[in-house]
Formats: structure tokens, sequence, C-alpha cells
């Protein structure tokens, strides 16, 4: 099936831009892209430090604090790898989105509380760290992987990584503005309300991968909203799937064969 979509190729012309699910996917691909930066991962990456010394720490304090901090979010990814497949990629970026939230908008409070919370912000800090490593730090890769057709994937994975590199440039250097001229806590507040629509809008887009085809994955974008719910529950997801695409096989494996084998046919006719 796989030979077969990338000689499609060839056929269909490989567009982007004139297949609606190709766009919706494209959408969600670099919309995830979007979430990993503007939810402030690399102002805690470069300014770490910074940020800490602001929190009341001395200098030398604030660098192996820092460190320590950084190490959380190895414990994160880690994290992720135990559950990325055993929950799905939805449960996985969506618990790291919410965590996000509730610690960027505890980060802020550390900073807005007029006392010595210099422990909150390190606790907060570390958290964050966890959340973040445990899905939005992989997951963006991971469905930009899954969710486009074999035939354009790389070009579609570009785009999103333009997306994340352009606003990894916008957030490293938009951070010590804010800090120097509204305040640590607004920084990690607007971070937090990102990640509260972000949080929503996954919740209503996503869809959920997990043990699906990587051929028959693109048919989720079929309709605007994709059926979040298929792979969520494993092989009555590639059934409830096959029943949709008009397939009517009542074996597993066989129903993913039609599903891969209708997933080609498509992107050829298109």
């Amino acid at each position: 099936a796989i030979e077969a979509s990338l000689r499609a190729e060839h056929k269909v012309g490989g567009s982007i831009w004139s297949r609606a699910r190709v766009r919706r996917a494209l959408a969600v691909g670099v919309g995830l892209q979007v979430l990993n930066q503007l939810t402030g991962i690399n102002t805690v990456m470069y300014y770490g430090a910074t940020i800490l010394e602001s929190a009341g720490f001395d200098e030398k304090s604030s660098i192996w604090l820092a460190s320590l901090c950084n190490f959380a979010q190895l414990v994160g990814v880690c994290l992720q790898i135990s559950i990325i497949d055993w929950r799905g990629r939805r449960f996985t970026a969506l618990s790291s989105t919410a965590g996000v939230t509730v610690t960027l908008t505890l980060l802020g409070l550390s900073f807005a509380i007029k006392r010595n919370l210099a422990w909150l912000c390190v606790a907060a800090l570390m958290s964050y760290l966890v959340s973040f490593g445990s899905g939005l730090s992989g997951i963006p890769y991971v469905m930009n992987a899954e969710i486009h057709p074999l035939e354009i994937r790389a070009r579609c994975n570009a785009i999103a990584g333009v997306a994340n590199w352009g606003l990894n440039l916008v957030v490293g250097s938009t951070f010590p503005v804010i800090l120097h001229y509204v305040g640590a806590q607004y920084a990690f507040w607007s971070y937090a309300v990102v990640g509260a629509v972000g949080f929503a809008w996954m919740w209503k887009y996503l869809p959920e991968t997990a043990h699906m085809p990587l051929e028959s994955v693109d048919t989720f974008f079929e309709d605007p909203y994709p059926k979040t719910e298929w792979a969520e529950r494993g092989f009555d997801g590639l059934r409830a799937a096959a029943e949709v695409c008009g397939l009517s096989s009542a074996d597993d494996s066989s129903a993913v064969e039609e599903l891969e084998s209708s997933a080609v046919e498509d992107s050829v006719v298109e």
C-alpha cells in the first residue's frame, strides 16, 4: 500500500492547497507546532536562570536550579514515552496542555503575589516542564508524521517546521522585553491563555491516530470535525472507520487492508 501511495504522487501532483482534507490536516499540524511554541517553552529554556533571579534567587543558585528544572522535562518525556501509545495521542496532548496551562498560571501567580514565593516559582517551573515534556514536546512531531498523505508528508512537515521555528524566534526575542516592561506574571499568564485556547481547539479538532494505519489517517479529515473516538476504541475504531469509508469487513486485519487500499484509491482519484 505504501508503494502504491508513493506511485500515486506522480498522478495527483502532490497538491497541498487544492484538497480540503489536506488543508485541514495541515491546519492541525501547524496548529500543534504553534501551540508548542506559544506556551512559552523556550522562554524557560533560554531564560531559566533569569526567571529564577527575578524570583529572588542569587545568580549561582539560579543557574543550578535552572539545570535541575531542565532535568524535569526529561522526566516528562519519559512519561510521554510510556503513555503515547497506551493512552493515545489525544489523551497525551490534552493532559499535557491542561498541565501546562495550570502550571503557567501558578508560575505567573508566584511573581504577582507581593511576598517571598521563590520556591513556588521553582515548583511551578518544574511542574510546567514535566507537563510540557509529557506531551507538547513530542506530540506535534508525532502527529505531523501521521496525519498527512504520504505523497506530500515531507512538504507539510516542512511548513509546520517553519511555523515552529518562526515562532521560536518571536517568543525568544519578545520575552525579555515583556519581562522588563510588563512583568513576568503577565508573560506567563499570556502563555497560559494560549494553552487554554489550545486545549479547546484540540478537543474539537485533534483526531486520535493511535492504532490506525498511516495510509488511512488522512481520511479523518474528510469531515471538518475529525471522528476522534475511532482509534480511542482500538480495533473497534478500525471497524467504525471502515463503515464510514463504505467498507464492510468484520475482520480487523481485513479492515486495515481495505482502509489502506481505499486511502490510496482516493488519493489517485483526487
